[in-house]
């Protein structure tokens, strides 16, 4: 009697788990959208903080889950990245109903470390970084915010963010919107074939809004959350698993062993050949 619930990380969209829902057969799996991520629809207060996730999340799983046929289930909860700052503190609100926790790449601590010294070549290298990335906008490498504060926005920088609209009349559009927005090339090639951007009646939906992305690097990614993690460890005796990407990984060292030291029961692995995105890169 175990649900199994998928939840994605910053820029994402709950179909990022469909490549793996097939090893999962024997439970009921469920993905969710987070709000302003995918088909989800924008937070009407910009809230995207992790309690509201958390309460968006458990009306789903209350619907989609608890609720069916009349069973008492227990749902195990995975999150990938960002989505590995919000499972926590599902399991810590509705522990009664959580029955293991996976966090794949992501550690808890402060995103905001000091900047270590750069030789010329290295410091030429972030300068033409920083520009490509000018409105901050990254998929799959929310690692980057440990060195790198997130610039100020003006009032009209702020309304054009919120003015993006998700859906349009032919993909040549879609990619020179969020090329304006900072989204490298390289990664708007990749949605275009994979589930970021997706074709539909109307033309072409895209899964991601700049102004979420944003609100959620704010709210969520430069955030302590070891406190939330303490509550884990001191006030349930949930399962609890860490997965490491051997490349590219959100954590740190400091990060890593600043979790262990919370909650020395927590098993970690290390994934050899995985990116990130382990659940795509190791599967």
């Amino acid at each position: 009697n175990t649900a199994i619930l998928f939840v994605h990380g910053h820029t994402s969209s709950k179909e990022t788990w469909n490549i793996i829902h097939d090893r999962f057969l024997e439970f009921d799996c469920l993905s969710i959208d987070l709000r302003g991520h995918g088909n989800s629809p924008l937070s009407e207060d910009d809230d995207y903080s992790p309690e509201a996730c958390v309460s968006d999340i458990h009306e789903l799983v209350n619907d989609e889950i608890f609720s069916d046929k009349g069973e008492k289930k227990k749902v195990f909860i995975i999150g990938h990245s960002m989505g590995g700052r919000i499972v926590v503190p599902y399991a810590v609100t509705h522990s009664e109903y959580v029955s293991g926790v996976i966090i794949e790449d992501m550690d808890m601590i402060q995103r905001s470390y000091p900047i270590p010294e750069k030789s010329e070549d290295e410091i030429k290298e972030l300068k033409s970084f920083s520009r490509q990335f000018s409105n901050f906008i990254i998929e799959d490498m929310d690692m980057i915010q440990r060195s790198y504060p997130i610039p100020e926005k003006t009032e009209d920088e702020i309304k054009e963010l919120k003015s993006f609209s998700r859906q349009f009349s032919n993909l040549e559009d879609c990619e020179k919107e969020l090329l304006h927005f900072g989204y490298p090339k390289d990664y708007i090639d990749r949605w275009k074939t994979t589930d970021r951007i997706q074709k539909n009646d109307n033309g072409y939906w895209c899964a991601i809004h700049p102004w979420v992305s944003r609100n959620c690097l704010i709210q969520i990614l430069t955030k302590d959350s070891t406190d939330t993690f303490t509550k884990l460890s001191n006030n349930t005796i949930i399962p609890t698993l860490l997965l490491i990407a051997e490349h590219g990984s959100a954590t740190s060292t400091n990060g890593i062993e600043e979790m262990k030291n919370i909650m020395p029961r927590m098993q970690v692995e290390f994934i050899k050949e995985s990116g990130h995105s382990i659940h795509r890169t190791n599967t």
